[in-house]
C-alpha cells in the first residue's frame, strides 16, 4: 500500500480535472473508479508531478474501501489484504484528508463518490450534515435502475442509505425519503418479473420499519398495481 502520509488542500484538487477521470468507468460505483485513479497517479508520477500523484492516490484509496454493510457502525474494510500487506482502511486517512473530503463532498458531481466522501465523514466524525448528504447521494444512486441487471448495485446503495438514515432517527426526513424511494421502486417494478429485486427491496423495508408500517406499505403497493388486496388478508 502506498503510504498516505502527505498533506493536501482543496485548492490542490481544484487544480486538476479529477472528476473527469471517473467518466471512463462503465457504471457509477466506487470500486470501478479505483484503477482509473491509481492509473492517473502513476501517470503523474512518471511526469514528476508529485502533487498530482498524491491527489489521485488519495482518491484511489477512498474509492477502494470495500463496503461491508452488514456492520452499520463499521461499514468499510480493505479491498484486499494478505500476509504481506493490505489496501487502505479508514484509519489510514488523516485529519487533513477528512477535512478535504468534507470540502469536496458537496460539489462532487458523481453520486457514488459524493456518497463515499460523506459516508466516511459520518463514520469517522459523526458529521450530521455529511450523513444527510450521504443519504441523498445513495438515494440518487438507488433511483438509477435503468437496466434491471444493475439492481444489486442500486439496492446496496439503498441499504446503506437506510442504515445512515436510521442512525439519524426513523422519524426524521432522511429516513422517510428512503422509504418512499423503496415503495416507489416496488410499485414500478412489481410487474416486470424481477423477483430478486422486489424481494430485496421488500426485505429492506421489513428490516428497517415496524411491522405495521411495513404491512401498510406492502398493502398500498399491491393495491396500486392490482386493485385487489384480498390475497394479502
Amino acid at each position: 500500500m502506498t503510504p498516505l502520509n502527505f498533506t493536501v488542500t482543496k485548492e490542490d484538487f481544484d487544480a486538476y480535472q479529477w472528476q473527469d477521470v471517473i467518466l471512463k468507468a462503465s457504471q457509477q460505483e466506487c470500486d470501478l473508479y479505483v484503477d482509473h485513479f491509481y492509473h492517473q497517479a502513476e501517470e503523474c508520477g512518471k511526469a514528476n508531478d508529485e502533487r498530482g500523484k498524491q491527489i489521485y492516490t488519495l482518491l484511489g484509496a477512498i474509492a477502494s474501501l470495500a463496503p461491508k454493510f452488514d456492520s452499520p457502525d463499521d461499514p468499510f474494510g480493505p479491498m484486499w489484504q494478505s500476509p504481506n500487506g493490505r489496501s487502505p482502511i479508514l484509519d489510514d486517512f488523516t485529519e487533513n484528508h477528512l477535512e478535504v473530503f468534507r470540502q469536496l463532498a458537496p460539489s462532487t458531481k458523481d453520486p457514488a463518490l459524493r456518497g463515499r466522501f460523506a459516508d466516511v465523514l459520518w463514520v469517522k466524525k459523526r458529521d450530521h450534515e455529511m450523513a444527510r448528504l450521504a443519504v441523498d447521494a445513495y438515494i440518487e444512486l438507488g433511483a438509477t435502475i435503468k437496466k434491471l441487471r444493475e439492481w444489486v448495485r442500486c439496492t446496496n446503495a439503498i441499504d446503506r442509505a437506510l442504515q445512515i438514515a436510521a442512525q439519524l432517527g426513523r422519524n426524521n426526513e432522511p429516513f422517510k425519503k428512503v422509504i418512499v424511494l423503496i415503495e416507489n421502486l416496488l410499485a414500478k417494478y412489481q410487474d416486470y418479473g424481477t423477483k430478486f429485486l422486489t424481494a430485496r427491496l421488500m426485505e429492506l423495508l421489513l428490516d428497517h420499519t415496524s411491522g405495521t408500517q411495513a404491512c401498510f406499505s406492502v398493502r398500498s403497493i399491491w393495491w396500486s398495481t392490482t386493485g385487489n388486496s384480498s390475497s394479502l388478508k
